[in-house]
């Protein structure tokens, strides 16, 4: 006995040690999966970042709004940190990811050799397209430009990261294969070792085999009966699919849908029958091109056993998508869905796969109309408050011209008969640059804000080689939108008037000329506050008025010269000081007669005057004058070239400068009254210009204006 019981213990402390080194071997399995996993997860999030990184960069071009378009630049940052940041971590470790032991495989190595160049080309369009600030800088053909390196390159990146995707998971399988084969080895002496016990030690527990046999056979007959109930319950699910409120069907390997689906999901393909039909043939027709070529590699690795479940869910391009359907009046319409992949297996080879589509629609539209109206009840904050800090004379007399000036160019474009576009799209540019100058100087910040984006709309059709009437719609759109709140803005002028009493528009000569005259003091205090240039506005009258009927062109020829001389004209603080001028510069209009009796309207600054070279520059390479013209022009002419259109001296394209219209602006009226006109400069010193307008009448003042 005492034989027996040494032994057993010995065969006991074998076994231990058997097992406690099979523990160990686990454990150490277990880590090394926890940190597989970590890189395989990582991996397989950079496909949906690089996804993520185009669907932002896109969505930044359809921003409508600034708000709206930082929230899409955010969304890249935010993907671009985390993938970058990733990808690095990858391959080098990254202790704050939890990745301390990457350890990759020379194929691993390789495949990150080969993306390098697609990475680097992406991570710059990304970092171009994150240098924009405002959706106004973000023209069609400079972004388009700018996220070029993303589009080209994404679909490769996406390739080679399935490619380590995959092979992380082939080497964590290697790696769990020989785990399990030196526990085959383990088991296998743990198992010699109880056979040994079994036969030397436990030879009385064979009769008690006997009765296990016995319970063994008893638990195949239960089976066979449990087999029994699953056509019952097979029976019960189809009664369960009719009435389900979702999408359900099931796949087999060649992708083709079973007969054994929800009759929902009929309803949320817009299909009869679906029983046989190819899910990829399903919704060729009823996804954008981008999406039905992710779902295509996606579902190449569904039935792979090689590929964990897990691995595979996270490259699901389908996790919410729109699709699109034609309706009972051919219409087209939309839904959103929710799709979820999962598998059914037997044995160890996938049988089916269970495909659950969840209709989102109603939700994702309640969404966009509570993001709509919160955008109206902004637009109509904003307005009121415009008019509440807008002088009520300025502010009607604004949207009196302005909705005129719109106005005409949809007139203008209705009544146009020629294929020539070319003189529709100056009147229009003119008549939007002048409404967004005045809209500057009230502080109309709204509507300037809108006529800069219709300016970005025709700036786009000059550039165009060829113009349709239908590109020129477009433009007529957003006019049209802008009337649109022109005229809500004048219906609450109107009802706070109602409210609080008329307002004081008298018509007469002396009160009009007290609000244009306060019009251009307040854009000049305005702008010069806005570029950190003070100017002091002086007004000369000689006891002059102007006639009612010249003044809305006086006033936008006067706004466009302030604008002018403010944004281009008048130095910074520094070189004033350095040139010996006052801090404050002086800005002057002057109202006189000559001796026909003809209105002189006289505009002069103090500004750094006419730079004659870069005008002349300029005016050769926007084609206005050649090389050889230019030798033979005095510098009265090449003075007179600042009032070509499309010229500007300015090095950029903004919101206040830039277009090379505001200057033209003023000769087209100057020509309206067929005026004379002198241009006087010394560079560094000021600039100015007389213009004479014929059969003005003039009357004296009997008050101070």
């Amino acid at each position: 006995m005492r034989n027996l019981t040494r032994t057993y213990i010995v065969a006991l402390s074998i076994i231990a040690l058997v097992i406690s080194a099979s523990q160990f071997l686990v454990q150490r399995s277990i880590y090394t999966s926890s940190v597989d996993s970590r890189v395989i997860n990582i991996s397989g999030r950079q496909r949906m970042l690089s996804q993520k990184i185009t669907k932002a960069s896109l969505a930044m071009s359809t921003a409508n709004t600034q708000q709206t378009f930082d929230q899409r630049k955010e969304e890249l940052a935010g993907a671009y940190n985390l993938w970058s940041t990733s990808h690095y971590a990858l391959q080098e470790g990254n202790e704050e990811m939890e990745m301390t032991n990457v350890n990759n495989s020379e194929t691993v190595l390789g495949l990150y050799a080969e993306m390098q160049p697609l990475f680097v080309a992406i991570e710059g369009g990304v970092k171009e397209v994150l240098a924009y600030e405002r959706p106004n800088e973000v023209s069609d053909s400079v972004f388009q430009a700018s996220i070029e390196p993303i589009l080209l390159n994404e679909g490769e990146f996406l390739r080679i990261m399935n490619a380590i995707v995959f092979q992380y998971d082939a080497e964590a399988s290697g790696r769990v294969s020989t785990l399990s084969s030196t526990e085959y080895v383990l088991y296998g002496i743990a198992l010699i070792l109880l056979i040994l016990e079994a036969l030397i030690i436990f030879r009385p527990a064979i009769n008690r085999l006997y009765q296990y046999t016995k319970e063994l056979v008893e638990k195949e007959k239960n089976l066979q009966e449990a087999l029994g109930q699953q056509q019952y319950l097979t029976n019960q699910a189809e009664g369960i699919f009719e009435t389900v409120q979702q999408g359900i069907f099931l796949l087999d390997k060649d992708l083709i849908i079973d007969s054994f689906y929800s009759r929902e999901t009929e309803e949320i393909f817009s299909e009869d029958e679906l029983s046989g039909q190819s899910m990829l043939k399903l919704m060729k027709s009823r996804l954008l091109a981008r999406d039905l070529e992710a779902l295509e590699l996606y579902v190449e690795n569904l039935f792979n056993t090689e590929i964990r479940e897990e691995v595979v869910n996270r490259l699901n391009p389908l996790e919410q998508v729109e699709i699109f359907s034609e309706g009972e009046n051919k219409e087209i319409q939309s839904r959103f869905l929710k799709v979820t992949f999962s598998r059914i297996m037997r044995g160890d080879s996938i049988y089916r796969i269970l495909v659950t589509v969840l209709d989102e629609t109603e939700s994702v539209l309640m969404k966009r109309q509570i993001e709509e109206s919160e955008e109206r009840n902004r637009t109509e904050s904003n307005q009121l408050l415009a008019i509440l800090r807008v002088n009520p004379g300025s502010l009607q007399g604004y949207l009196d011209d302005t909705i005129s000036k719109l106005e005409s160019i949809s007139r203008e474009f209705e009544s146009n008969q020629s294929d020539d576009y070319s003189s529709l799209i100056s009147h229009a540019f003119n008549m939007v640059h002048s409404a967004k100058g005045n809209a500057t100087l009230i502080e109309l910040e709204l509507i300037e804000e809108k006529l800069h984006k219709v300016e970005d709309s025709i700036t786009h059709l000059r550039n165009k080689k060829e113009v349709e009437g239908r590109d020129f719609l477009k433009v007529v759109y957003e006019v049209t939108e802008v009337l649109g709140i022109l005229s809500n803005m004048k219906e609450m002028l109107e009802q706070i008037k109602n409210v609080y009493g008329q307002l004081n528009t008298e018509q007469g000569q002396f009160t009009s000329n007290k609000v244009f005259i306060s019009t251009i003091r307040k854009g000049v205090d305005r702008l010069s506050d806005q570029f950190g240039k003070p100017a002091d506005f002086k007004f000369i009258h000689n006891g002059i008025l102007i006639l009612e009927a010249y003044k809305i062109d006086i006033k936008d020829m006067i706004i466009q010269l302030v604008r002018n001389s403010i944004i281009h004209g008048i130095e910074e603080q520094d070189e004033r000081q350095f040139s010996g001028k006052r801090n404050k510069a002086v800005i002057q209009l002057k109202l006189d007669k000559d001796a026909k009796g003809d209105l002189v309207v006289s505009y002069q600054d103090d500004g750094r005057g006419l730079d004659l070279q870069k005008i002349a520059t300029k005016a050769v390479k926007e084609q206005i004058v050649s090389k050889e013209e230019l030798k033979s022009m005095q510098p009265q002419e090449v003075a007179s070239l600042i009032f070509s259109e499309g010229l500007s001296t300015s090095d950029k394209v903004d919101e206040l400068s830039g277009r090379g219209q505001g200057m033209n602006i003023v000769k087209t009226v100057i020509d309206k009254y067929d005026s004379k006109y002198k241009l006087y400069s010394k560079k560094g010193r000021y600039f100015g210009l007389d213009v004479v307008l014929p059969f003005v009448e003039s009357n004296t003042l009997k008050q101070a204006v």
